[in-house]
């Protein structure tokens, strides 16, 4: 980042979305922020479990051998190549809309996303199966809402949002 980051951001998992700039990916315990940025507040954290959803209606355990299953995550892809071997692993990129109109075209029999995002846009009546945690633990900061602001006395504005439980400080 430079000196001219914006004041505000919100981080979403490992995403941080800087309005009216670019989306930049962020593994907050690994890099952290640019210089002058803090974590301001956190939101109550969501439902963390991966979602599938299927064209056909079937659960994961019901997709049919060779199935193609698309997902982006390495984490997802490794427990789906332990519980699933059988099923055909296809790489899954663009936004949400993007990737259930590639499901509904016929480019997969079924995708995993998170399910804390497709509720958060409206689209929960989409997911076919939440899978366990127990066979797909939750990527550390999935379902969870940051906000990011410049040093520039805007802390307290942002811990106004802020749900305490999440909060580490």
């Amino acid at each position: 980042m430079n000196a001219s980051i914006p004041i505000l951001s919100v981080v979403i998992g490992a995403v941080v979305l800087l309005f009216g700039r670019k989306l930049f990916w962020l593994c907050v315990a690994a890099i952290g922020f640019a210089a002058g940025v803090t974590l301001a507040a956190m939101l109550a954290r969501a439902d963390p479990r991966d979602a599938l959803l299927s064209r056909d209606g079937a659960g994961l355990l019901q997709l049919p051998r060779g199935a193609r299953l698309g997902t982006s995550s390495l984490r997802r892809r490794a427990f789906l190549a332990r519980l699933r071997p059988d099923v055909v692993l296809a790489e899954l990129r663009g936004n949400v809309p993007t990737r259930i109109a590639r499901l509904n075209q016929g480019d997969y029999d079924a995708i995993i996303l998170a399910s804390a995002g497709l509720e958060r846009l409206g689209l929960k009546s989409d997911i076919t199966e939440y899978l366990k945690p127990q066979d797909f633990p939750p990527a550390v900061s999935q379902g969870v809402i940051g906000i990011a602001v410049a040093q520039l006395n805007l802390h307290g504005k942002a811990r106004g949002v802020a749900d305490d439980h999440s909060m580490l400080g």
